[in-house]
């Protein structure tokens, strides 16, 4: 589910483009893929893979680290719900996913 939610946010802005329009100029100093979402679909990936391990409280918490630099939370928030109510997930990881 978090990596069909991953696709769909890097897909929207593709949709959403003007079928019509002249392609954009690629100069030199066109800006790279934006560095925090490829972080946040990195951590919703692994979260959806080590979710059922301790070791995804450091993934929960790197998520939590990037929850002021992205635009929209819903993502995250939705992998919150998730691995709080997960009942494959290590009890530490739901206690930490639902505070």
């Amino acid at each position: 589910m978090i990596r069909l939610l991953a696709l769909l946010a890097l897909a929207l802005p593709l949709a959403a483009a003007p079928r019509n329009a002249a392609p954009a100029p690629r100069s030199a100093a066109a800006s790279p893929r934006d560095p925090v979402a490829a972080d946040v679909a990195t951590a919703l990936a692994e979260l959806e893979r080590d979710g059922g391990d301790v070791r995804a409280l450091a993934i929960l918490g790197r998520l939590a680290e990037l929850e002021d630099e992205v635009p929209d939370l819903g993502p995250i928030a939705a992998a919150y719900a998730r691995v709080a109510e997960d009942r494959r997930a290590h009890p530490e990881v739901q206690a930490a996913a639902r505070f």
